[in-house]
């Protein structure tokens, strides 16, 4: 299963930065993603990956505000530190660089995002109802990276009222995606059933649907809760 997050992971970040660097950088950006899809070694793959994180800082630094360089960003980070991180200091300090990443980027693509931070829910709600479908891959990693970042926070009380937000930012996902939809986005709504507290009230044909739907996701299990 975290090969198969990986392979997500490569594909998404260095076709990013393919985009944005010479034609000789993007033949080998190209290379080094076959590379990685044919890696069966997952701590190969691990060792890897810091290298394609670095190389991400690095290109941001000349071009700060790229919503495609972010967006790779948010999601390197958010899967190193969702699936290789191993401990809880390590897993907080790579979530919360994912989680600014994936800020900037939709704050780039989409200005209203700006004020999600200090957004209540009413108002993040409402701020939805301006994505389009040319938004869906941003708004994608930003459900991701904020997903990762509350599992790694489950401790804090505060992080945790942030989960019905991701939730209404999937479920809004899902309705401007259209055949575009990424299967993934079932397993993590299933996760963010999984992190409510107990006293939350969980409708159980809301949560039997969309637990049916994460375990034909190729992806099912690879961010269980630990």
């Amino acid at each position: 299963m975290k090969n198969a997050l990986l392979i997500g992971v490569a594909a998404l970040a260095l076709s990013g930065c393919a985009s944005l660097v010479s034609s000789a950088t993007s033949g080998f950006t190209d290379n080094l993603s076959a590379s990685i899809l044919n890696q069966d070694d997952p701590e190969t793959a691990k060792a890897a990956l810091p290298t394609f994180m670095v190389t991400i800082d690095s290109l941001l630094r000349n071009n700060p505000d790229d919503p495609d360089l972010l967006a790779s960003g948010a999601t390197l980070y958010a899967s190193y530190g969702a699936i290789f991180a191993d401990d809880e200091i390590r897993a907080s300090r790579l979530t919360t660089r994912a989680r600014q990443y994936a800020s900037r980027a939709m704050c780039e693509t989409y200005v209203p995002s700006c004020d999600w931070p200090d957004s209540n829910y009413d108002e993040f709600v409402a701020s939805l109802d301006g994505l389009r479908p040319k938004h869906s891959e941003f708004l994608y990693t930003y459900g991701f990276a904020s997903l990762v970042y509350l599992r790694a926070h489950s401790s804090d009380w505060n992080s945790l009222a942030e989960l019905p937000q991701i939730e209404a930012l999937f479920n809004h996902y899902l309705d401007i995606s259209g055949d575009e939809v990424n299967g993934a986005v079932y397993t993590y709504m299933g996760i963010l059933l999984t992190l409510r507290p107990r006293p939350w009230v969980v409708n159980p044909r809301e949560r039997a649907s969309i637990l049916r739907k994460r375990s034909r996701s190729p992806m099912a299990g690879t961010l269980a809760p630990k």
